[in-house]
């Protein structure tokens, strides 16, 4: 079966990629009528698409079901299987049924952790693009190229790209590090796990330890490295669930800073913190689980002749 590697365009997560191969429905698990409020169902963006024809074509063993939550909600299920960062990865996406037949995406999980509203929006938006992408003729694929790359050679100044997506799991070792190269130094990131309940955050340039920081034991971190494309700097994101950091070398007055901690900034909404990079700006984000919650969003430009920073209040969402 061929493989399809899908990068996003219009939603840049983290340069989220995507791998899918499609598959027939499992008919059992498809038999319920309700199921197909959503599998015959259109997203607004994708009017002229059925959910199901896109997610069924993209997804390994598309498996769909109803269900009724405890609180009485009403539920269908969708499974599937892809790639994702070059493994292999079950996806579990909920959809909330209305009493008035319109429904909402819901919770998301891959391998059952649990992701965020961010997530949410590029894995729909890949199946989509794949599904838009294999229907187009040839002549119009090579139009929406044009148009893509149009778009591209305008984005927005201050540019953030990200050149490295990685994860650190210290629950199946106790040890975990990443090594960059940043203008000729070598960047570890590592987490090594102390007790059940507290891990240790380690930075080291060139071997040498510059930052030192306890941390509580979580399922897993994010590492970012990112690039601000107009002063070439390069900054590191490290995501937990209780706080995401922002850090870097400065070349020079050779230190090691940290530029934002969510810990510093408000968050009304009572989210998890999350930084992350969305058609070429960098946004901190604080946002409880479910796709439809409130967030809290901060957009963070960096000032190259103050060497930080600056946060811009976008309000609540």
């Amino acid at each position: 079966m061929q493989k399809r590697t899908i990068s996003l365009l219009c939603l840049i997560v983290f340069c989220l990629v995507i791998v899918g191969c499609g598959g027939k429905a499992n008919m059992i698990t498809s038999m319920d009528p309700r199921t197909n409020i959503i599998r015959d169902g259109h997203f607004h963006d994708y009017p002229n698409i059925k959910i199901g024809d896109a997610y069924d074509a993209f997804f390994s063993n598309p498996q769909w079901k109803y269900f009724k939550s405890d609180d009485g909600t009403e539920v269908v299920e969708f499974s599937g299987g892809c790639q994702f960062r070059n493994a292999d990865v079950n996806v579990r996406e909920q959809f909330i049924l209305h009493t008035d037949d319109t429904f909402e995406a819901g919770a998301l999980s891959f391998n059952d952790v649990p992701q965020i509203e961010l997530i949410n929006s590029a894995l729909i938006s890949t199946v989509f693009a794949a599904y838009e992408n294999k229907q187009l003729p040839t002549d119009l694929k090579k139009s929406s190229e044009k148009q893509e790359n149009k778009k591209s050679a305008n984005l927005v100044e201050n540019l953030f790209e990200v050149l490295n997506d990685d994860s650190l799991n210290v629950n199946q070792k106790n040890v975990d590090e990443r090594q960059y190269i940043v203008n000729n130094h070598k960047i570890g990131v590592a987490v090594r796990k102390i007790t059940n309940t507290d891990d240790f955050l380690t930075i080291t340039k060139d071997e040498s330890s510059v930052y030192n920081q306890r941390i509580s034991n979580e399922q897993g971190y994010r590492i970012f490295r990112i690039k601000e494309n107009h002063s070439q700097r390069e900054f590191f994101i490290v995501d937990m669930m209780k706080n995401s950091l922002l850090m870097g070398y400065d070349e020079k007055n050779n230190s090691w800073n940290i530029y934002v901690s969510s810990d510093s900034y408000e968050n009304t909404v009572n989210g998890e913190p999350w930084i992350s990079a969305i058609n070429g700006r960098l946004y901190l984000t604080y946002q409880q689980d479910g796709v439809r919650t409130k967030k809290q969003v901060y957009r963070l430009e960096w000032d190259d002749n103050k060497g930080a920073f600056d946060c811009i209040d976008e309000g609540i969402q």
